[in-house]
């Protein structure tokens, strides 16, 4: 996979991490990464392979 169609998740309130993580994973939307702040996602982006869509 070239990370067509991969995406991360970024929100401070765990609910609603939880709440994107559900809907995608019921539509078949692969995750590159959960993060609960901006620091976290930056580290887990760099580390994501296949990287996520921009």
């Amino acid at each position: 996979m070239n990370g067509e169609g991969c995406l991360g998740i970024v929100d401070d309130e765990e609910m609603l991490v939880k709440t994107y993580q559900m809907i995608f994973e019921r539509q078949h939307i692969p995750l590159a990464f959960i993060a609960l702040d901006g620091t976290e996602a930056i580290a887990k982006f760099k580390a994501a392979s296949p990287r996520p869509m921009r």
